[in-house]
């Protein structure tokens, strides 16, 4: 299990949304990050955001269940691009061309 303390405060899970990979970690309220993990990002399918909004579920399940004695009170989850109200939800800048994701 990796352990990085960040300072203390409420536990929360984050997640970071990668155009390859996502990491994800479960941060107790000591500031420790437990259970770091890299996995792909799905892409794909008829409904790529559903896709990945299954997959932080199924990661924050995982983090739970892996440390049953944490209960985060939040979770922050940060994507490539501007995220949008309208329909499609974000749109990729930088070094990919302006389109909906």
């Amino acid at each position: 299990m990796d352990v990085t303390n960040l300072g203390p405060g409420e536990a929360v899970l984050a997640f970071d949304v990668g155009g390859t990979d996502t990491k994800s970690a479960l941060i107790d309220r000591h500031g420790r990050v437990i259970g770091l993990r890299r996995t792909p990002t799905p892409h794909g399918g008829s409904d790529p955001a559903g896709s990945i909004v299954a997959s932080l579920a199924a990661l924050g399940r995982a983090h739970l269940d892996e440390v049953p004695d944490v209960h985060p009170i939040a979770a922050g989850v940060s994507v490539p691009g501007l995220v949008e109200r309208s329909p499609g939800g974000t749109r990729r800048h930088g070094h990919h061309r302006s389109r909906r994701a």
